[in-house]
């Protein structure tokens, strides 16, 4: 069993050594097992290898005079993008070589239930599912005896499955069965999405005839109306205004932002954009993209790690929440645990809610956030509402001194993370000196009310407490 030591493998572990069958754990070197796992190793009931799966000499002789092998190794999120090509697809090529150098025929890969997947927010992270799909691949085509196990997200409350909506109900599959009665019964979520996406793009080529229902002609409707039209206006008017500012004519002002991400308002696009409305960001889409994405990091860090994320630093840029609309501080609030508030009419953003416990169903976060001099500059408030929803957080803890959010960046006036000039000078020997002048440079703490104050030994003892970094 490789990946033993996170959430999924020490499960399957576990209940193999309940079955009375002989285990082989492989881990990393230095990997903490699970308490159950830990005293089956100590009373000689677990066999335990630690190595590096990259090691191929120490993988076989690990390998060897087993049967078989589940593989349950996956890459969890983190700032190494490269990370899930490097374990769940090469890292799975890996293992199956050195069972063909063994003579082990078979193999069972624990993927991920949307392996395959583009459009899912685990994809953020080194498009984690992209690389799955191909690791399923490389197996299917090994000439193995093989399975491919693809299981939703696991919970410490087993009792709680059935409302997780893994597996879909009766009701859920005739509704999908009346939509497309030509597929097969879709049994779980990963099979619902690809009918739909399918059902989707039947509708785009053949029109109001294969709608099924009142808001989907609806949807349509507008997209037909509105949409499309601005989109066919992009291009005449992008040349038109073009010439018209060159002839010293007056261009129509327009917002700015990626149509891709909820801004049709942007289309057509060749107006002349303001970057921003301030008193509408995060936007409702960005938070949606924010509290989604937050979840799944949330869930692969439980998976791999066994328990919850307690902190969490991350980088905020001026010019992807201006792309954006604010996805990367919607994240902060959804970790945290804190939603925003818009008013009816303009969909400006007017205050924040905590979200009940109960409803999170999870710890909040811990997070540090390091901000750019741009995003200083331009998004004041959003330092505000993010101070304020540490506030909110705080005062039901039973710790209130306990910052949730800290937010640190250069100093008023001052840009960067003080490292291009050190390291275009040369006047570097190692990492601790970058480190240094990250430290000298991002020391500035911008929770506290007026000025920022200098507080190093404060940012250096958040950092000590992070498991995992956005960047």
């Amino acid at each position: 069993m490789t990946g033993a030591s996170g959430k999924t493998g020490w499960r399957v572990v576990d209940e193999a050594l309940q079955r009375g069958l002989p285990v082989r754990a492989i881990v990393r070197p230095h990997s903490v097992l699970p308490p159950s796992l830990a005293k089956a190793e100590q009373q000689g009931d677990l066999e335990v290898k630690r190595l590096e799966l990259q090691t191929a000499e120490a993988l076989h002789h690990a390998l060897s005079g087993c049967t078989s092998l589940v593989i349950a190794t996956g890459a969890r999120p983190s700032i190494n993008l490269a990370g899930p090509l490097q374990v769940d697809a090469f890292g799975v090529r890996a293992q199956l070589s050195a069972c063909k150098a063994v003579g082990l025929q078979r193999v069972v890969l624990v993927s991920s239930l949307c392996a395959g997947r583009w459009r899912h927010p685990l994809n953020l992270f080194g498009l984690i599912l992209v690389w799955k799909r191909l690791g399923e691949r490389w197996l299917e085509t090994s000439g193995l005896d093989w399975t491919v196990v693809r299981p939703g997200g696991l919970s410490e409350d087993d009792s709680r499955s059935g409302q997780e909506g893994i597996v879909f109900s009766a009701a859920d599959q005739q509704r999908l069965l009346d939509l497309k009665p030509d597929r097969p019964t879709a049994r779980h979520v990963g099979d619902a999405v690809e009918v739909l996406e399918q059902l989707a793009l039947q509708c785009l080529h053949q029109g109001p005839a294969v709608y099924p229902g009142v808001q989907t002609r609806a949807v349509f409707d507008h997209i037909q109306r509105v949409i499309q039209p601005a989109l066919m206006a992009c291009s005449t008017s992008e040349r038109s205004n073009l010439l018209a500012g060159l002839r010293g004519e007056r261009v129509e002002a327009g917002p700015s932002g990626a149509p891709t991400r909820g801004r049709a308002d942007v289309l057509p696009t060749g107006r002349n954009f303001y970057a921003v409305d301030l008193r509408g960001v995060p936007t409702e889409t960005a938070w949606d993209l924010g509290y989604r994405s937050a979840d799944a990091l949330l869930q692969q860090h439980l998976q791999q790690e066994g328990e919850h994320l307690k902190h969490l630093a991350i980088s905020i840029w001026g010019t992807s929440t201006m792309r954006t609309g604010g996805d990367d501080v919607a994240q902060v609030l959804a970790l945290m645990g804190v939603r925003p508030r818009w008013d009816g009419p303009s969909r400006r953003m007017v205050g924040l809610e905590l979200i009940p416990e109960s409803t999170l169903g999870r710890p909040r976060v811990e997070v540090t956030v390091r901000i750019s001099g741009f995003f200083r500059d331009a998004f004041p408030q959003l330092i505000g509402w993010l101070n304020e929803a540490d506030g909110l957080v705080r005062a039901q803890q039973s710790d209130p001194t306990q910052r949730m959010c800290a937010i640190y960046g250069s100093a008023p006036g001052a840009y960067g993370a003080g490292l291009q000039g050190l390291i275009d000078s040369g006047q570097w020997d190692g990492r601790a000196d970058l480190a240094e002048a990250f430290l000298n440079w991002s020391q500035w703490d911008y929770g506290a009310v007026g000025e920022p104050l200098k507080d190093r030994s404060g940012l250096e003892n958040r950092l000590r407490q992070v498991e995992l970094v956005l960047h």
